[in-house]
């Protein structure tokens, strides 16, 4: 019984380790100005194959937009918010802040944090806030900012319609690519 508990505990720093070691704070804004395509992504793969590609890639640092307190008494610090960081893809504008679970850096969860996307057209909103990221449906932490799962995503491309003989003008369209974490209980 010792033996399981050593062994699940190992297990869970490992892959904490291992999270960590693979978890850097770069989103990746690609675009194709002509067309009013834009994709937002945590892959670096993504990123390569869309430079080849010829179309406007950016590298953007999102620990960069978080603000943080004076250290306290102890030589803590807690964020206290995010900057944004706007960019223009045709028809598109985009605003980029820092997402975060918690304010405290070394408390629960408080190491996770993501790109928080916004995408407007015309100064409309056409795309409510999602978070970029993997979530886990049964921590309730990761509601926070956006709604798990429907509000987080690992990629996101948006695009213009080509539209149809009826449609006057084209529409904007999104494609959200969804990774998160469900826990079940056993079914009765």
């Amino acid at each position: 019984m010792i033996l399981r508990i050593l062994i699940a505990a190992l297990f869970l720093v490992v892959s904490q380790f291992s999270y960590a070691e693979n978890d850097d704070s770069d989103l990746y804004f690609i675009c194709d100005k002509k067309i009013s395509w834009v994709m937002l992504s945590l892959s670096s793969e993504q990123f390569d194959k869309q430079k080849r590609l010829n179309r406007e890639t950016e590298k953007i640092s999102i620990s960069k937009l978080f603000q943080f307190t004076a250290e306290d008494d102890h030589g803590n610090i807690y964020r206290k918010g995010s900057s944004s960081t706007k960019r223009k893809c045709g028809e598109f504008q985009v605003t980029i802040k820092g997402g975060f679970l918690n304010a405290n850096p070394n408390g629960e969860l408080g190491a996770v944090e993501f790109p928080l996307i916004e995408i407007t057209m015309n100064g409309r909103q056409v795309l409510a806030p999602v978070s970029l990221g993997q979530c886990e449906t049964n921590i309730g932490r990761y509601n926070y900012m956006s709604k798990c799962p429907d509000n987080w995503a690992v990629e996101i491309s948006a695009g213009l319609s080509a539209g149809f003989p009826s449609q006057k003008t084209p529409e904007p369209y999104f494609a959200l690519e969804h990774s998160y974490t469900e826990i079940r209980k056993n079914a009765p």
